[in-house]
């Protein structure tokens, strides 16, 4: 914790925050840090290996190539973009034990991490609604499901891009050590409602609603088979 006073709790907005950006040592004992090194290594070799391996599978099968594929292809490649440029932060932090990037850094990788984070849950609102479309307007959405799953993708992507702005301009991203990686955290005052508000949404929206979805769609499919079952 920083005093305002000192020249490295700039927030990188001009102001100071209650937390130091750079450099922030991790108190955790070495042989974690170095653990935690270890399986971040291990599972960016398995994401690359797993990812790229379904990134083929649709690219090289036409059978493959439809739509529900393509839109969980959306989060496969989300899920590659953050091994390959978030995850070595992880390594890199975790061997030397302290953010050594910079506060400019700091921001961007926060802000990457915001993106991908939020995208992903976006992602599998993108395929519940899918779902959920293809159930109760099979064929409307047969003619048109391209479109509406084009439109309905882009609004969560544009969604998911900006979620960076407000913590960047409010000075929420900061090294967070047992993470490894800079985060928005509640560190000053427009944090505390930042952050709350931004989690809240994704949990809403990513999390609640897709599974409400699947509960529906599950009771639909029992009373299908019912029906199916008497007749």
């Amino acid at each position: 914790v920083c005093t305002d006073n000192e020249s490295d709790c700039d927030n990188g907005t001009g102001g100071s925050s209650d937390q130091c950006l750079v450099p922030y040592p991790s108190f955790a004992p070495p042989a974690v840090d170095y653990v935690q090194a270890a399986i971040t290594v291990v599972t960016i070799v398995s994401s690359i290996g797993i990812n790229s391996v379904i990134v083929y599978l649709v690219a090289r099968f036409k059978q493959l190539q439809q739509r529900p594929f393509f839109l969980a292809l959306q989060l496969v490649v989300v899920n590659l973009m953050y091994t390959l440029l978030v995850l070595p932060i992880i390594v890199v932090s975790s061997v030397v034990r302290s953010w050594v990037f910079g506060s400019v850094m700091c921001n961007i990788i926060g802000g990457l991490n915001n993106i991908f984070f939020t995208g992903h849950y976006m992602m599998l609102l993108v395929m519940a609604l899918d779902r959920l479309f293809a159930v109760f307007m099979p064929f409307f959405y047969n003619r048109h499901g391209g479109k509406i799953a084009a439109s309905v993708s882009i609004v969560c992507w544009l969604f998911a891009c900006s979620s960076p702005v407000v913590p960047t301009a409010t000075g929420c991203y900061t090294f967070v050590p047992i993470y490894k990686l800079c985060g928005a955290v509640p560190c000053n005052t427009p944090c505390f409602v930042v952050i709350p508000a931004y989690l809240f949404i994704v949990a809403v929206s990513g999390i609640v609603v897709p599974l409400v979805i699947y509960v529906v769609l599950y009771f639909k499919g029992q009373q299908l088979q019912h029906k199916t079952d008497v007749g």
